[in-house]
This record gives C-alpha cells, sequence and structure tokens, in this order.
C-alpha cells in the first residue's frame, strides 16, 4: 500500500485524486464502502489485494515478516527444550514491556523457569553488565534482550565471552558492526514496520494454543499505539485484538485501568489515552516495574494500588512534561538543540515529539548525567533520518540508537559544542514554513491537498459506517481529509481549554468542525475554504462523533 496516488489539481484551488467513476462504484459494491471511501482508497494508492491484506482482513505476521530466522529459532527451540533458566532484559516503554509481557507470560505457562529484568531511566536505556552479573551468579547463563540491544554490541560480545547465549529481539536501528554470526537477532525484515513485541509475538507464535494467542497479541497491540507504528498490515491485526472483551478480561488491571476511564465497550483510541500514557509513565518517572505488574496481573482486586500508583506517576509526568514544554517554547523555533542540565530526563523524548511536531523542525532535547555525560532525544522532520544524524557525528565517543526518524544520543559534556555544530550542517536544510498538519494555513496560491471533497449525507450513518470500517487511522494510514468548498464562519464557541468550536454555514447548509489548540484562526463573517478530517472520539461512556480543522485558506 502506498500513501500517494496519482493525482490531478481541480481548477488552482484544489489537489485532489481523479478517479473512475465506474471503478468506484464496482468497488464500493464490493467492499460495501460508501463510495466516498473508495475514493480516499484509491487515492491513496489501494487496490483490491492491498484492502483485504493492509486493511480489512489484515493476518498476523510470520516468519516472512522478520530476517533470516533460521538461527534464532535454532536457538529458541533448543531452551524450550531444557531447563535452564533465561533471563528476559528488556526496555522500559510500552514496547519494552509487551515484549517482556508476552515472554513472561509464554515461559510462565510452559513452567519454564525464567526471570524479568527491566532497565529504569538512571539505566539510559541500555545494556549494563553490572545489573546482568547478579543474574549470573545465580547460574543464568541464556538471556534474551528485548527492545534494546541493537546499539550494545560491545556488551553482547563481552556476555559471550563470559559463558552467556544471547538472543536479540529488537527492532530498532541494527549498525554495521552487529555479530551477526554470534548472537541471533529476531528482526523486522522488508516492509514489516513491527514492533519488537510485535517481532517477540512472531517468534513464539509457532508455539502457542488457541488461547494464547488472542492474549499475546493483544500485548503486541499495546506496542503498536505506544510506538506509534504504522496501522496497516500485521500491525492492523495486533491493534484490532485489543478490541476483543473476552481477550480484556485476561488482562484485568488493563481492564480495570481503562474504567477509570470509560465503562462502554472501548474502542482503540481509549487504549491510545487511556492506558499507553500510564504504562509509560512509571518508566520516564523511574522504575517501570508498577506497569509490568499491571500487564502480569490475575485479578483487579491485586491491580487497584497498581493503578492508583501509575495514575499517580502520569499525574506527575505530565507536569513535568508541560513545564519543560512550556520553557524550550520560549527559545523559540530558530534553534535546534535544548540542553539543560537540570530538566528531568524522563520526559525529554515526550517533548522533543512535541516541539517537532509544532515546529516542524528536527530538534535534539538532551540534560546531564550523573556520569557527567548529555543523554538526550531526537526527533526528525522534513526529510532528515536518524542515520544521517549518527553519520554526521562519526569519529565522536557517541552512544545512539534508535529508529528512522526518533532516537536517542550520549555523549561527553565536553562535545557539547561540536556535536550542535556537526548538527547544524546537516539537519533542517530543507526547512519548511509549515507547521504541524492540525495548524496548517495553505500559502495563497497553494492547492489544498484532499482525498475527497465532503459529501452532502455526512451526518448519515451510512458516511460513519464507512469511518469505523477502516478506522483506526495513524502512522502509515493518515487520518482523511475532505474539502468544504467557501464556507461561511458563523460563530465561535469555546468548548474546552484545548478545543474550538466553528459553526459555518456552506452549500449544503449548515456545518460544524473543531479547531485544536494552537491551529486556524478562523474570522466570524468570512468566507474559507476547510480540509476537515472526520474522528470518532471516546467522551466518558458514549462516542461523538466530529470534524477537525486541518487546514484552511480564504475563499
Amino acid at each position: 500500500m502506498t500513501e500517494t496516488g496519482p493525482r490531478r489539481q481541480t481548477g488552482r484551488d484544489w489537489e485532489v485524486f481523479e478517479t473512475d467513476e465506474s471503478s468506484v462504484y464496482a468497488l464500493s459494491r464490493a467492499w460495501a464502502l460508501d463510495p466516498v471511501w473508495v475514493r480516499v482508497l484509491l487515492g491513496r494508492g489501494i487496490d483490491p489485494d492491498s484492502y483485504e491484506r493492509d486493511i480489512s482482513a489484515p493476518t498476523p505476521p510470520g516468519d516472512d515478516s522478520l530476517g533470516e530466522m533460521e538461527e534464532p529459532r535454532a536457538w529458541f527451540h533448543a531452551l524450550l527444550s531444557s531447563s535452564e533458566p533465561v533471563l528476559i532484559y528488556a526496555d522500559l516503554d510500552v514496547d519494552g514491556l509487551a515484549s517482556a509481557a508476552i515472554l513472561a507470560r509464554f515461559f510462565l505457562y510452559r513452567r519454564h523457569p525464567y526471570s524479568v529484568l527491566l532497565t529504569n531511566r538512571e539505566d539510559g536505556r541500555s545494556l549494563l553488565p553490572s545489573r546482568i552479573k547478579p543474574y549470573q551468579d545465580r547460574g543464568f547463563r541464556r538471556i534474551i534482550v528485548a527492545d534494546m540491544g541493537a546499539s550494545s554490541a560491545n556488551v553482547l560480545r563481552m556476555l559471550q565471552g563470559e559463558g552467556m547465549s544471547c538472543l536479540v529481539v529488537d527492532h530498532h536501528l541494527i549498525p554495521a558492526e552487529w555479530p551477526r554470526s554470534s548472537v541471533p537477532l529476531v528482526h523486522p525484515a522488508g516492509r514489516s514496520a513491527l514492533t519488537s513485541a510485535g517481532a517477540a509475538y512472531t517468534l513464539i507464535r509457532p508455539y502457542l494454543s488457541a488461547a494464547e494467542e488472542p492474549q499475546m497479541a493483544f500485548l503486541a497491540g499495546l506496542s503498536v499505539l505506544g510506538d506509534r507504528a504504522p496501522l496497516i498490515r500485521e500491525n492492523r491485526y495486533l491493534v484490532l485484538s485489543l478490541l476483543s472483551e473476552e481477550t480484556l478480561k485476561v488482562f484485568p488491571g488493563v481492564r480495570l485501568l481503562l474504567r477509570k476511564r470509560v465503562r462502554r465497550i472501548p474502542i482503540v483510541s481509549d487504549f491510545s489515552f487511556g492506558v499507553i500514557p500510564y504504562l509509560n509513565a512509571p518508566g520516564r518517572m523511574g522504575d517501570p516495574a508498577p506497569a509490568f505488574d499491571l500487564l502480569m496481573s490475575k485479578s483487579a482486586e491485586a491491580s487497584e494500588r497498581t493503578v492508583a500508583t501509575l495514575l499517580d506517576l502520569n499525574r506527575r509526568r505530565q507536569e513535568l512534561e508541560w513545564l519543560l514544554y512550556e520553557e524550550i517554547r520560549r527559545k523559540g523555533p530558530e534553534e535546534f538543540v535544548f540542553f539543560h542540565k537540570d530538566w528531568f530526563p524522563g520526559v525529554l523524548g515526550r517533548v522533543a515529539h512535541r516541539v517537532s511536531e509544532e515546529w516542524n523542525r528536527t530538534v535534539f532535547v538532551g540534560t546531564l548525567t550523573a556520569s557527567l555525560t548529555v543523554r538526550g532525544s531526537v526527533r526528525c522532520k522534513n526529510g532528515d533520518r536518524f542515520t544521517d544524524i549518527m553519520a554526521a557525528l562519526e569519529g565522536l565517543p557517541i552512544r545512539g540508537g534508535g529508529h528512522p526518524m526518533a532516537g536517542g544520543l550520549e555523549f561527553p559534556v565536553d562535545l557539547l559544542p561540536e556535536v550542535s555544530l556537526r548538527l547544524s550542517r546537516k539537519i533542517n536544510v530543507h526547512v519548511s514554513d509549515s507547521v504541524a498538519q492540525d495548524s496548517v494555513t495553505s500559502a495563497d496560491g497553494e492547492p489544498l491537498r484532499i482525498d475527497a471533497f465532503l459529501p452532502a449525507y455526512f451526518r448519515n450513518p451510512i458516511f460513519w459506517e464507512g469511518y469505523r470500517k477502516l478506522f483506526p487511522f495513524g502512522e502509515g494510514f493518515a487520518r482523511p481529509l475532505f474539502g468544504v468548498r467557501r464556507a461561511r464562519i458563523e460563530r465561535l464557541e469555546e468548548v474546552s481549554g484545548k478545543m474550538q468550536a466553528c459553526a459555518y454555514r456552506w452549500r449544503h447548509g449548515s456545518g460544524r468542525a473543531f479547531i485544536r489548540e494552537g491551529g486556524a484562526t478562523l474570522s466570524p463573517g468570512q468566507d474559507y475554504d476547510l480540509v476537515v478530517t472526520p474522528e470518532i472520539r471516546g467522551k466518558g461512556d458514549y462516542l461523538e462523533r466530529l470534524f477537525v480543522v486541518a487546514d484552511h485558506r480564504p475563499a
């Protein structure tokens, strides 16, 4: 599936995909979708084969989603054939926690001896031999490293020299010096965008019973949302596993956490906003153990105290994140390397993401560690890639790892001027003046790019049924954009601290759309061409259908 197809400009004002209407109506009948949604899909290069494979009937991931699996499978089979204890060493975010929970539940159900070791904030999200040593002293000779390890080749070599047998399950960028001949690696390959938990699920899937498979898919689905991985193909299968009420009952801790937000049957976005931040909060604040305990909990009663802890930690995380975000915003978008020795390290990645999205800039946000190193997070925009950043810093004593668009760096504090200088020559070279999609205003004379024009029957259940069939939208499957011609703004209403309602009239009658904080600036009595995107949002115990202004210009 591709995100773009052949497009044309309608007149001078709109850029929209040109469709063969006979094909649209034929596919509308075949897919049981309203024609407007077929136009959206065709504009993204989705044909009947990719519609079934990527959207309507995705299948669980198999070995074709991973790289060479002969050695990892042989390693794993040898482990299961023995009674050797295995150490699961995992990262502190949702992907790492879900990976650890998948493997822990798998060994628990088979009564295979295991232990779980999670990184904490002070570890710097990397393998520390000092933390592994106590397990070596207890006789552990096998270790599975989950959602990290790709940037710790030297540590893995050292462990092997000490008699440890290692298996790495990771989805981060693999460096050229990776010891492929000696350390089996479970890693996405080809078009696959699996998370580490998705890779762990794929590793154990051949051994799973019919009752176990939905549980493991559920955990991998949480990691897809936590890492904002593309919501197509195998990842879509995993995310849709979250919607099984029967599977949710197997995770009473997660269910209890959700019930703090909603009582109705949850939708995917409820997990994005009502579960993921709370699972991430303990690791960001210091120790991820409470989040892991919640994923392993067997009863709601046992989870009550854990849920209360997660709620409190997330509240504190939000306060710290907001303070740092506001401090960086005051510095302005002209800068791209932000550093202060006293910033709280647990929120740097979140703040870097928010600032990067708002300013449409590649940024680095870092702080000082106790060992006098700078540690921080990079978020990439404007065609920059994390691999390019690492190449620009080649030759310096820098540790780093991550994804194509995001990663972490650590280096001696006295190198900060040199790092800033090298980055200034490499990143934001092709900066666009546009900002995040929710706050775009198209330049004069530029066409508004849309998937289709909003139909007159947008309130009809048929329209929203099509949206529901294609939901969720996100990374890799962008939300649909609909054009509204010449909308006259009648009034603006304050709805909440982060949203403003806009009432307008157009040729099909009245309409209403919402403007997010920092988004469009519209004036009552004026005419605008609008680009709106539909959303179904959980609001307490009911679902709200609405449109959000994504782009606009004077008509």
